[in-house]
């Protein structure tokens, strides 16, 4: 049993670090109008291999040792995270039976049955939270470097094994920042797209952040320094708003909180630290950055305007069914069928906004079985060190839907918050 407890580990920490590979096989396309539509595609990722062979050692670990294991996901009370993410998925299920398109719902379905999983792991007590927030830190910090060599090169080159598409700064429908002069290309790393990049970054930031508070004493703690300047840098050539006003908050709230705490010196060096990395690329990229920052150009402008627009009708569709939600991963074929029949099949995503995407596909009734499962795990743990650890979250959350509408961003934010639940551990 101790070599199976050393896989499990091992093998947390490897799916935790390769959550942003994006290599998968595409089992069926989905599709609206006759094109392709991500979110009803139906697909198997390489990490997904990984969970299921996980799985299967948690239940064979259960079976045999039962009560004697060294970790027991048995803790299930009313009041527990545990009892209500099994609620949450109760309902999600259920959501399949009213929803348009009840193939789409089971295997977002089976994303979220994965992604609590991931959220117990990581919660239970299994790997100290150190190890999984150094895999964190790790991952964001490749993912970063590669930022970079894709910024600085202007061009993004196919990889099948590492599930990365071409982006080519000419085409439309890359993501880039367009001023007067040129087109420029924002980063992606393995993501498909960004701000999903952006996001898991952030995440690396805070675990960073929160460990810079203690004093280096050693070589390999003041490698922190570097390390912060690589991770700010990929964030800023993500060019993700939300993520920067993310981090930007959570730093602010983090310096006065640290500050109280007699931390006023570590904090000062670490803001210091991100405001001259920021100036420097201010300075040399000033032109794409202003105009993400004043919102300028041709391209700003439709991204406003399809935002707003989407708020609308995330909006219209929940009014469509307020108690029970239109179903779980349909709120895009909610908006064909009521909305507008008539788009090419790429229009057709989920509102730019978590909870809105989440309230239109469960329903009050869902979003009230979340809202209170976020409460307690707020109450569970930490309560100061969760608030401001989650805040990054929150603030992207208000401005995208991947934590909700995509695989990788659905993994990323449950491992996450599994560690968050056990700040106290080294």
């Amino acid at each position: 049993m101790f070599f199976l407890d050393k896989i499990m580990k091992y093998g947390v920490l490897i799916f935790v670090f390769l959550i942003p590979w994006q290599a998968r096989i595409i089992l069926s396309e989905g599709s609206i109008n006759g094109g392709y539509w991500e979110y009803g595609t139906t697909s198997l990722y390489a990490t997904e291999i990984i969970l299921l062979f996980l799985m299967l050692c948690v239940v064979f670990l259960s079976v045999v040792r039962v009560k004697k294991a060294k970790f027991c996901f048995s803790d299930i009370h009313f009041f527990s995270p545990k009892f209500l993410f099994l609620v949450l998925i109760a309902w999600a299920g259920a959501s399949v039976f009213w929803s348009y398109d009840k193939i789409v719902a089971l295997k977002k379905l089976i994303v979220l049955i994965e992604a609590v999983f991931v959220f117990v792991v990581a919660s239970s007590g299994l790997i100290s939270k150190k190890s999984l927030a150094a895999a964190f830190l790790l991952s964001s910090t490749a993912q970063a470097i590669l930022a970079m060599v894709q910024f600085f090169s202007q061009e993004i080159y196919s990889s099948t094994l590492l599930g990365i598409s071409s982006q080519d700064p000419a085409d439309l429908g890359v993501s880039v920042v367009e001023t007067a002069l040129r087109r420029w290309l924002r980063a992606y790393g393995s993501f498909p797209h960004p701000n999903i990049l952006a996001g898991w970054i952030v995440m690396g930031l805070a675990f960073l952040v929160n460990d810079l508070r203690r004093k280096s004493k050693t070589l390999a703690d003041i490698a922190r320094y570097p390390i912060l300047v690589i991770l700010v840098s990929g964030l800023i050539l993500t060019f993700s708003r939300s993520a920067w006003f993310g981090f930007l908050l959570f730093l602010i709230v983090c310096f006065f909180l640290m500050a109280k705490n007699g931390s006023f010196f570590q904090m000062a060096k670490t803001a210091f630290v991100v405001l001259i990395t920021f100036f420097v690329f201010f300075t040399i990229f000033k032109e794409p950055i202003d105009a993400r920052l004043l919102s300028e150009g041709r391209l700003e402008s439709k991204s406003n305007f399809d935002r707003i627009l989407s708020v609308s009708e995330a909006c219209e569709i929940f009014k469509l069914n307020p108690f029970l939600g239109v179903g779980i991963g349909n709120y895009g074929l909610a908006v064909h069928n009521y909305i507008d029949n008539s788009r090419e099949a790429w229009s057709y995503q989920p509102v730019h906004n978590t909870f809105l995407l989440f309230l239109a596909e469960l329903g009050s009734i869902g979003t009230v079985i979340f809202a209170f499962l976020v409460l307690v795990l707020a109450k569970k743990s930490d309560w100061r060190f969760f608030i401001f650890m989650i805040i990054p979250v929150i603030v992207i959350s208000f401005f995208d839907h991947y934590f909700w509408s995509l695989y990788p961003g659905t993994m990323m934010l449950c491992a996450y918050s599994g560690i968050l639940l056990r700040p106290s551990e080294g």
